[in-house]
């Protein structure tokens, strides 16, 4: 036979050959190329791209074997298909991994991935991969390893995806898109290249090669639902260029086809197969611009929630500034106050008249009320412009807590109460900020006589574990247990609270737990509800 008779044995396949090959080859590349200049993960884009740049090498060695007529041309092209056929499984699966599981894959799977195609690389290089060409059918005959090796990596690779695929959507069930997303993934590559891997070995195994034409026609599928992947559930997140692009390649294969026909038949399931591939495209591209719009405009909402976000941190830290200004201001007058206040009703200016008493001691008593509310919105500013700074030193514990006690009798003793305190065994020592605990007990104690119309308060201090703990206990109004819970919040008072004292900011209690949280510590109320007093617990850390 002549050198030159290749195409007296491909005549009958040579159109369905270059409508099979060139059409997926080109699509395939677009499809890559779109996802790799506009994923922003490049990592995953890569794996893809690579996939379809194999792919198509593959499809452009194998067109060249059904349309030369010359045996040297084929013997060339035809050699390095098995190779070519495993490196883009491998590349594939790669893009599966690091698609499903978010991350780059490991280095003992990559190492396994290039050991893998280490073999058929050897065998191809050295001449291995094919034998002598039978000429009467214009083939090479291929080595019998090789094609097994390749089928079982194969087989491997699309088990392997499989079961990663079932895996991920199990992890995702509750994700409705993401599970989605991961069936059409996994579900094209394993029905595209198991109808691939499947003709290729069967082809080889019964010489009939053109099994592996009509495989091919199971990509569009294939490249559907990965379209859908990739636009509608953002696989790659390409954009609306992506997006157009991606619908001209529904054109283009269901377009190129008119090129090849050869008779009527072929001619109407031409225009069939055109109609639902444009059918498809359409719905695919409206579904996906409706998706992007929908996105820009979330993304849009973000952007305006970001920036009022923004401006409202910018207002809140303007008001934490103002009142940090405006507390100081009032401070050091309302302490100035204060203090002639007591010097005149203690008679260090001279003897002061019984009608004059009443009103002086009211002065003062008003005045420490409000420098006791200042300096709750002074630690409430630095609190929320993170000032608040902790000097941490060994703090007798029961001796602060008598202290706070001795100091605050006299205004107990002006209501009517009796305020006692309890001492532990052997004093209690802690490691704490001495002014903050002390400002956290007078804050408990003073809200204890303020809300005790009669009866009386106590201050315990006791060990508690490898801590310690304070209790300030009360005879007063109680507290019900519905709102226990909001008391530590700003501004929030018991809803007997002003019958009792119309003076409270309800600020008290948010700047104790802050304090003592600072510390490492907890605070709680315990009551028993309205009418049965209360308890503040304070627990410190050792």
């Amino acid at each position: 036979m002549d050198i030159n008779t290749c195409f007296a044995t491909t005549s009958a396949f040579r159109e369905l050959a270059l409508y099979s090959h060139l059409v997926p080859g080109v699509a395939s590349l677009i499809l890559g190329a779109v996802a790799y200049f506009n994923a922003p993960n490049r990592y995953k884009a890569v794996f893809f791209f690579g996939f379809t740049i194999a792919f198509a090498l593959w499809l452009g060695g194998d067109l060249i074997n059904w349309v030369a007529n010359d045996y040297h041309l084929v013997a060339a092209t035809w050699a390095p298909l098995d190779y070519i056929n495993i490196v883009f499984f491998a590349l594939l699966f790669g893009f599966v991994y690091t698609d499903l599981s978010s991350r780059p894959m490991p280095v003992w799977l990559s190492g396994l991935l290039i050991l893998s195609a280490v073999v058929p690389f050897f065998l191809t290089v050295t001449g291995q991969a094919v034998f002598q060409l039978n000429q009467p059918q214009c083939e090479m005959v291929d080595n019998e390893f090789l094609a097994n090796y390749k089928a079982i990596f194969e087989a491997l690779i699309l088990g392997a995806t499989l079961l990663f695929g079932i895996y991920r959507m199990i992890q995702s069930w509750k994700n409705r898109r993401e599970r989605i997303r991961v069936l059409l993934v996994v579900g094209s590559i394993v029905l595209f290249m198991g109808i691939f891997a499947g003709a290729e070995y069967v082809s080889t195994a019964t010489s009939i090669f053109e099994i592996t034409l009509y495989s091919l026609f199971a990509l569009p599928f294939f490249i559907l639902f990965l379209t859908i992947a990739i636009t509608n559930y953002e696989t790659f997140k390409i954009g609306d260029k992506g997006v157009q692009v991606l619908f001209y390649i529904f054109i283009l294969i269901g377009g190129a086809e008119f090129f090849f026909v050869q008779n009527p038949t072929d001619l109407l399931l031409t225009i069939l197969g055109f109609a639902v591939t444009l059918g498809f495209g359409a719905l695919l591209f409206q579904s996906a611009k409706r998706e992007i719009r929908n996105r820009h405009e979330i993304e849009e909402l973000a952007g305006n929630l970001e920036a009022a976000n923004a401006r409202l941190k910018e207002l809140d830290q303007l008001k934490s500034e103002f009142l940090s200004i405006a507390s100081h201001q009032l401070r050091a007058p309302l302490t100035a106050i204060r203090g002639y206040a007591s010097l005149v009703v203690q008679g260090d200016y001279g003897t002061v008249p019984e009608a004059l008493k009443e009103p002086l001691d009211r002065i003062a008593e008003s005045s420490r009320v409000m420098a006791s509310s200042i300096e709750d919105y002074l630690n409430i500013s630095r609190i929320e412009q993170g000032r608040l700074k902790y000097e941490m030193a060994p703090v007798a514990l029961g001796d602060l807590a008598r202290k706070v006690t001795d100091e605050l009798r006299p205004v107990a003793t002006e209501h009517g109460l009796a305020l006692t305190y309890l001492a532990p065994p052997q004093e209690v020592t802690v490691t704490a900020d001495v002014g903050k605990v002390k400002q956290v007990i007078t804050n408990l104690v003073d809200n204890a006589i303020k809300y005790t119309p009669a009866g009386s308060v106590s201050v315990a201090v006791e060990r508690a574990g490898v801590g310690a703990r304070v209790t300030v206990s009360d005879t007063g109004i109680g507290i019900g247990k519905d709102e226990i819970g909001g008391l530590f919040e700003k501004f929030k008072r018991a809803r007997d609270a002003n019958k009792v004292n119309t003076t409270g900011t309800g600020l008290g209690l948010y700047v104790a737990k802050q304090l003592v949280e600072g510390h490492k510590g907890k605070i709680w109320i315990e009551s028993e509800g309205t009418g049965k007093g209360t308890k503040f617990i304070v627990e410190l850390p050792a």
